[in-house]
């Protein structure tokens, strides 16, 4: 992924978004391509999926910068 993306994405994330707002406005490819990055962001710890709502990302409380 392009730092330059990564950084819009880091930058939109502070507050839960659901994954078609990150999709559509923040990301501007489709649903699928989309969970695909979250995936990845996931598994490196970046960002997590919200505990009260399913499809609602936002960055980890531990996330190094």
């Amino acid at each position: 992924m392009d730092d330059k993306i990564k950084k819009n994405l880091f930058a939109k994330l502070r507050s839960p978004l659901h994954i078609n707002y990150i999709s559509k406005y923040v990301l501007k490819l489709n649903e699928g391509e989309t969970r695909e990055i979250l995936d990845q962001l996931i598994n490196e710890g970046d960002i997590q999926e919200s505990d009260l709502a399913k499809n609602y990302f936002s960055i980890t409380t531990t996330r190094k910068i």
